[in-house]
């Protein structure tokens, strides 16, 4: 009795279904066995050029920024350091003179100043005496300037500091202390000159130094010159200048 059996006939996939296609490459490196070849895994090909300057842009931002902090904190310290250290003198001082005259019969007068000492800053307050007004007069030994301010006329005049007649600011408080610890006494004596504004009056007065500024900027600021008798000035600010004669007690 024969029985026939029919062969097996691959069937045919159908239209439209797609199968998933299946990967069998090694991820790692090994030998195989069976026919002695390493057969290594395919490296993947990554660009990481764009992440790594990213990266370094903002490390660069950071450092830059840090920086930045560190100084501004330096210079916060020192501003600070030297503001607390800052010394600031001051005192009363008085003293007995004798008028430009010279006579041995003339009383000797006294006058008595307030003085403020700040780093290279002197500031006396000059009393009324005689034919001066009350003024402050500022002596700034960075700026080599002399400042008068007369706060009764609104008007502040700047000359060239004379170091021949002023003390510095470490002299001037060494003799202060001297005469308050009774060490010596010293006679003054008015020194008087003569000087007259020059026109037209400063724009503006910061161009002397912050100092001379936070006194002035609120005043007609005018420069000083020496007045020579003779000299073809103006009428009106040469009688000025002659009736107030500038005055340095030494």
């Amino acid at each position: 009795m024969t029985i026939y059996t029919p062969s097996q006939v691959e069937k045919k996939p159908e239209k439209g279904s797609t199968e998933p296609e299946v990967v069998t490459e090694p991820l790692t490196s090994f030998k195989d066995e069976e026919d002695g070849v390493d057969v290594s895994a395919r490296p993947p090909l990554v660009n990481y050029f764009q992440k790594r300057r990213r990266t370094f842009c903002i490390h660069l931002l950071l450092t830059i920024f840090i920086l930045v902090i560190l100084a501004c904190g330096a210079i916060g310290a020192v501003v600070f350091y030297r503001h607390l250290n800052k010394k600031v003198y001051t005192g009363v001082c008085g003293n007995f003179y004798i008028g430009g005259d010279d006579t041995l019969n003339e009383p000797q007068k006294f006058v008595q100043e307030e003085v403020k000492v700040t780093g290279q800053l002197e500031e006396l307050q000059v009393p009324r005496f005689e034919e001066v007004k009350p003024n402050v007069v500022l002596h700034d030994f960075y700026r080599n300037y002399t400042t008068i301010v007369d706060a009764e006329s609104h008007n502040c005049y700047v000359m060239k500091l004379n170091r021949s007649l002023i003390a510095p600011p470490k002299d001037l408080i060494d003799l202060m202390e001297k005469l308050m610890a009774g060490y010596y006494q010293t006679k003054a004596k008015v020194i008087r000159e003569n000087y007259r504004p020059v026109l037209p009056a400063v724009n503006d007065p910061i161009i002397f130094g912050s100092d001379i500024n936070s006194k002035c900027y609120k005043y007609n600021t005018y420069r000083l010159e020496k007045y020579v008798p003779g000299g073809k000035y103006n009428t009106y600010w040469s009688l000025v200048t002659s009736t107030q004669s500038i005055r340095t007690i030494k």
